[in-house]
């Protein structure tokens, strides 16, 4: 079963320069996967019952037009196939004529929210329809942070996880990381914004962001390349990568 609703950007998804927020994004990405997952019987409202939950552990974002505010857009997305104990998912905007704006590609692992543990896939009482690539070019990869000798440019700072940070698993929320990544960003105040034409964005969520977890959100450069990364004392939260044309 593929997902699809039309969507408007409205004055709540834009940032202070009047273009799509990343956070924006990842919202409407992370609401299709989830309203898709519940037409297949496999979404929040089944939670009490089976205790298994799933949670995003990779997801490359491709930007090929985005949109700005009022504009209408197709919001689709579809489970694509099964890689041992991780689900393919991916997803586009689409514009008025179906023409790609915005795509994406997610891996989600199936967690048993009490024991905190993995599943593989075969323990879902539902069957889940694969679809496949169907046209998506955005690709998850693993994150390998550069060689700090390599680096020309570096800054920080650091967020502390609130309550209002959490979903309902009692983690930061996964749309919220968009806020730390944009933030980082625009520390330099010479900066566009990243979300435009040729842009790709890749994240890794490696450690649940816990309430009051102090992640320091550094940056560092290489080239054309832009890598984000958020660390506490003890472990490391997540690594992205932005990588821009031109």
């Amino acid at each position: 079963m593929i997902y699809e609703q039309k969507k408007q950007i409205t004055y709540n998804d834009i940032d202070a320069n009047w273009d799509i927020s990343l956070t924006a994004i990842l919202r409407y990405m992370t609401e299709s996967a989830w309203s898709n997952a519940e037409d297949l019987g496999i979404g929040v409202s089944q939670i009490p019952q089976t205790g298994l939950a799933f949670v995003i552990q990779r997801l490359a974002i491709k930007i090929y037009n985005p949109p700005i505010l009022g504009d209408e857009f197709t919001l689709r997305t579809w489970p694509a196939e099964t890689k041992r104990t991780t689900f393919v998912r991916k997803g586009a905007f689409l514009d008025q004529s179906g023409a790609k704006l915005i795509e994406w590609e997610s891996l989600w692992v199936l967690v048993d929210i009490n024991e905190r543990k993995i599943k593989r896939p075969d323990v879902l009482k539902a069957e889940v329809p694969l679809y496949g690539e169907l046209d998506n070019e955005a690709k998850t990869e693993k994150i390998l942070l550069p060689e700090r000798g390599s680096i020309s440019n570096h800054r920080s700072y650091t967020h502390e996880v609130e309550f209002s940070d959490l979903d309902s698993y009692q983690h930061m929320s996964n749309t919220n990381y968009g806020d730390l990544l944009t933030n980082v960003y625009r520390q330099d105040e010479s900066r566009s914004s990243f979300i435009k034409h040729g842009t790709q964005i890749h994240f890794n969520y490696v450690n649940e962001g816990q309430i009051y977890d102090k992640i320091l959100v550094s940056l560092s450069e290489v080239e054309n390349e832009i890598f984000i990364e958020g660390t506490t004392e003890t472990h490391t939260v997540f690594t992205a990568i932005v990588r821009q044309e031109g």
